[in-house]
């Protein structure tokens, strides 16, 4: 009997879509009692199976393929640093410096294609699921800095310059962490990690102002002890 209430809501009919209307109904409601009753209990595991055995099959693949590719990426970049000046001959340096020219291209174009293919889960999820996505969580803002530092990095790539390299390797380092935080994403799906990284970002969220304020001490604490040290 249970299925056969939630039947009109997996039925919907295109133009009314009164069981979109329903969840989001439910989503924004105050009365958190609505959720201990059978019928939504069956929606929402329907639901989250559906959710999660579609992000185990396209999302987490993009996923490792996006890692493979930063990594190879990058120490491939600091490969082609190391072995920059072994060649002292002018024409074996001239040839050298194209062939790193073209490997560096060649690097950009793939990292931009990986980028690309992420920007359109950020576009998809934003569409799909505005509020939970940007407002409900933390993960469009991850997303969000991922994509914008890897496009970054693609521009960084091409060129070949001790300035650029620099600020590469800063981008790269903060990419690093930006890439072990979307790993808890997929994390968050199994039932035995979850708990866990809840709690983390709960106790990040809730330290929030605290670290404001130790921050703002530190500094002052800092300063003063940097001056007196001028002495």
């Amino acid at each position: 009997m249970k299925l056969v209430e939630v039947g009109w809501i997996l039925r919907e009919e295109p133009k009314k879509r009164y069981g979109l209307k329903f969840l989001q109904a439910i989503y924004n409601s105050e009365n958190f009692e609505i959720y201990n009753t059978d019928t939504v209990k069956i929606i929402i595991e329907y639901f989250f199976k559906r959710y999660k055995a579609n992000v185990w099959s396209y999302l987490l693949p993009l996923y490792v393929v996006s890692v493979m590719i930063f990594v190879v990426t990058a120490f491939y970049v600091e490969w082609l640093e190391d072995n920059k000046n072994l060649h002292k001959d002018n024409e074996s340096k001239k040839t050298e410096d194209r062939r790193r020219h073209i490997v560096r291209v060649i690097l950009s174009i793939v990292y931009l294609v990986s980028t690309t293919a992420n920007l359109g889960i950020v576009v998809t999820k934003s569409y799909f699921s505005p509020i939970t996505y940007w407002k409900g969580s933390q993960w469009g803002m991850i997303d969000s800095t991922f994509v914008l530092f890897s496009y970054i990095i693609s521009a960084l790539i091409m060129t070949d310059t001790k300035s650029t390299t620099a600020a590469l390797r800063y981008f790269e380092a903060f990419t690093a962490i930006l890439i072990a935080f979307r790993g808890l994403y997929f994390l968050e799906l199994n039932n035995k990690f979850s708990p866990l990284i809840l709690i983390m970002f709960k106790v990040f969220g809730d330290i929030y102002y605290f670290m404001l304020v130790l921050i703002l001490v530190m500094f002052s604490f800092t300063t003063a002890f940097w001056t007196i040290g001028q002495n």
